[in-house]
Parts: C-alpha cells; structure tokens; sequence
C-alpha cells in the first residue's frame, strides 16, 4: 500500500512539471502573470482622426501545435464611451461592449499584430472613459486549461477635474458641468443633491452609466446621495469650482 502511495505521488509530481498552460499573454515582450491586471493610459489618433488605447498585449500559443481555442471577453465596469476591439484566432471583431466569446484558431508562437485588445473613440466621444475588461483564453476541448488578463482602459481628456472617486461612482467637472459616472445602468436609481445646509437643489432619475447634472446649478459645496429601489447606497460631498 505504502508503494502504491508513493507511486501516485510521484506520478501527480511530475505531471504537475510537465503541465504548463497552452496559452500565456506577453506586453512589450514581457510576460505576464495569469490574472494579472494591466490599466492603459496611453492614446494614439489614426488617420481618421479616431482616438485608439492599444493594450501592445499579444497572446501566444505555448505549444508546437494549432489549438482550436476561444476567447472570452467579460466587461466588468462599462465605459461612458468608447468601442472595445478585439482581434483572435486570425480574426478582428466588430466593435461590442458586451460579454461575448468568440473561436479562434491559434497558430503556435507570437502573432505578429500588437493591438489586439484595443479600444476605440470616435471624435465626438471626447469624454472621460473608465472601462475594466476580463479577457479568458482556454483550449475549446479543455476549458480548465485557462489563461486570465485583466484590462483596464482609463481615459481622461484635458479638459476634466476628477472631484471624487470610489469602487462604484466617479464624480468629474467638465466644462464646467458635473458628471456623475456609474459603474452600470440601474432602472430604480435616483440621485438627490443638497446644498451645503442641507437644503434639496435637486432630483435626477440615474438610470444610465453618465449623469450630466444642469449647467444652471450654481458654484459651491454639494452633498449628494444615490438610492436604488428605495435604499441608500452611497453619499458624499463635491465642490463645484
């Protein structure tokens, strides 16, 4: 009995050194850690004059072999603007902000292309962007042999004031008009803002990711609360310069 234990160990020992993942994600030629996160500041404008955030992480194919595999993309907080853009398997897939997976057939190695994981603004959209995406890569027949990226593509124009921030809301100036910026859309959520004595100036419905709040509302100190179906679930105070 002793031998046979110490036979099944050996035998799970050494599989576990033979096992490596079939894919890993490489940035600038460096690898990187499974379910590591990486966040990406950096803008490029194209020909077109559109405004891209190139992730420069590229996906290999660890072993000698073609493996069919599929990717899955989960977007965890959603963007006030912009298009995510995905290139795998050989393949660059519409513009979608949605949790979808696609197949793709991966060649052994390093690609060539650099931006895979992109994401894109048009000129219009000239607006703060915060967007936090989950990228899963796994062999179609063995979904446990899997590699995990984290992304987040966080951009600020120049012409914003980031005035508050935490895990579920961002409260920027823009022009001169404040911003509330929700990591979802919520249909029962409601926004009060009061003034520095605690006197209501107003009532939104804040069932979107963005809240523009009126320009006519004046200078000062605010404090704010969010309800959702009747329940407070944030407060604070902003200053509007």
């Amino acid at each position: 009995m002793k031998k046979v234990i110490t036979f099944l160990t050996t035998l799970f020992l050494c599989s576990g050194l033979i096992y490596s993942q079939t894919f890993e994600f490489y940035r600038n030629g460096i690898l990187v850690q499974n379910n590591e996160t990486i966040e990406i500041t950096d803008v490029e404008e194209n020909a077109w004059g559109w405004l891209i955030m190139k992730s420069k992480v590229q996906l290999k194919n660890t072993t000698s072999n073609t493996v069919e595999a599929s990717l899955s993309q989960t977007v965890l907080e959603h963007p006030a603007a912009g298009e995510l853009e995905v290139c795998f398997g050989g393949n660059c897939y519409a513009s979608t902000n949605a949790n979808v997976t696609w197949p793709g057939t991966i060649a052994p190695g390093m690609p060539d292309n650099e931006d895979e994981f992109k994401m894109v603004f048009y000129p219009s959209e000239e607006i703060y962007t915060h967007i936090k995406v989950q990228y899963d890569v796994f062999v179609r027949n063995n979904p446990d042999d899997k590699t995990t990226i984290f992304l987040i593509f966080n951009y600020r124009p120049g012409n914003i004031n980031i005035i508050s921030q935490n895990d579920n809301l961002l409260i920027y100036n823009q022009n001169g008009q404040i911003c509330f910026k929700f990591n979802n859309s919520s249909p029962k959520r409601q926004l009060t803002v009061y003034n520095i004595t605690g006197t209501e100036t107003g009532q939104y419905k804040a069932d979107s990711e963005l809240l523009v709040l009126p320009e006519t509302v004046k200078k000062g100190v605010y404090l704010y609360s969010v309800k959702e179906n009747g329940k407070v679930v944030s407060t604070g105070k902003y200053i509007h310069r």
